[in-house]
């Protein structure tokens, strides 16, 4: 009898074909698992079709297509929920960082930038603004601004969030480490030409503007400052001690004070809305900058964004504290009919301090109308709104 031809007879052959038949069996269970996971998805969007503000069938359906692969899906289901909700930080977190792999060419770096612009409209958030800072710093030779974008970022995160106690300190860090980067590019260069005065000039002014950086940072309480001090002890070119600096001495002391409410916020996941209470009342009482109690305000409703009670509350504060600074005000109001449109009065509030602050007529009537598109199951509330 001749041998079997070697893998097709005997015990091999029976190992390939117990191979061949696992690999059928994993086929078909993949393809079960493919047409599960695709019925789901037409089943989300089905539901979605009907009540288009089920939050949770918009993060479920997202969820799905990522893990089925289809990003322009994603995108798409990415946007439609955005124009309805605001999102989470983790939310907004997850999409740009699919983007963020995509975009190699100007024009979709350009889209991408749109993104952000949308992401830090939303809540609070460092991280959100530390990734847009990162994107700039990243995508700045394809900008227009070039190198004075990252630049323009890092201020406007700064603004919006750099007296966050507990997490700023990485967006300053990461800002003076730019610029500070961009110093020892120019320090670099003028050593192949110590005689260009121009140069010189420039390398001035880029010290100056670094060393301005950690004054700045230093005069605000944030966890971990003390690294910040030394850091900058190391990088001055004149000798610093507290006593010199005592913007340092006053931030440390408020620091100190903060510490065991922010510890306290840190007990739980996410922080309580009691240690939120706690937190304000005190800084409200000791009288603290408003910029400062408005982040404390806009930490707290990153977390409890549906507490209407936490909306009205701050409402009043920036109306008491930044009546006239529409850059504040308006974008406040904005953020309280995103997150609770059924609450009549923070349309008429909008509306008002879109008066006040000189706002055009067409965009307080614009703002009367959006408010009524679905908003109010009782007509005592679209009434008050046009009256």
């Amino acid at each position: 009898m001749e041998e079997p031809e070697e893998g097709i007879g005997g015990a091999d052959g029976m190992e390939v074909a117990g191979d061949v038949q696992d690999r059928e069996d994993d086929g078909s269970s993949s393809s079960d698992s493919d047409t599960e996971l695709q019925q789901q998805i037409t089943d989300l969007e089905a539901t979605l079709a009907d009540s288009p503000y089920h939050y949770n069938s918009h993060v479920q359906l997202i969820q799905l297509l990522r893990q089925q692969g289809d990003l322009d899906g994603a995108r798409k289901a990415r946007h439609a929920m955005a124009e309805l909700f605001p999102l989470a930080e983790e939310l907004w977190l997850g999409w740009l960082g699919d983007e963020l792999t995509l975009a190699s060419l100007p024009e979709a770096c350009m889209e991408l930038r749109q993104l952000f612009e949308k992401a830090v409209d939303d809540y609070l958030s460092v991280r959100i603004w530390l990734e847009f800072a990162k994107f700039a710093v990243d995508k700045m030779s394809v900008m227009p601004e070039g190198m004075e974008y990252p630049r323009a970022i890092f201020e406007r995160g700064i603004i919006a969030c750099g007296l966050h106690v507990g997490q700023a300190g990485v967006l300053w860090d990461a800002y003076r480490e730019y610029e500070t980067a961009v110093l020892t590019s120019m320090q670099q260069l003028q050593q192949t030409d110590p005689t260009d005065d121009a140069l010189k000039a420039q390398v001035e002014a880029q010290y100056e503007r670094v060393d301005k950086l950690y004054r700045r940072q230093l005069a605000v309480p944030l966890i971990g400052m003390e690294s910040t001090f030394q850091e900058y002890q190391g990088f001055s070119e004149k000798a610093v001690t507290e006593e010199s600096l005592p913007a340092y001495a006053r931030a440390r002391s408020k620091l100190e004070d903060y510490t065991p409410f922010e510890n306290e916020l840190q007990s739980s996941t996410p922080p309580s809305l009691p240690s939120y209470h706690s937190y304000l009342s005190h800084v409200r009482s000791s009288r603290a900058d408003p910029t400062l109690v408005n982040t404390l305000y806009q930490r707290a409703l990153a977390h409890h964004c549906l507490d209407t009670g936490l909306w009205k509350e701050h409402l009043t504060f920036l109306t008491q504290n930044f009546s006239r600074v529409g850059s504040v005000l308006l974008p406040g109001y904005r953020q309280a009919v995103r997150n609770c449109p059924w609450v009549v009065e923070f349309w008429v509030g909008s509306a008002r301090a879109q008066e006040r602050l000189g706002a055009g007529h067409e965009d307080i009537v614009a703002t009367f109308e959006k408010g009524l598109v679905g908003n109010f199951s009782d007509a005592k509330d679209s009434l008050q709104l046009w009256t």
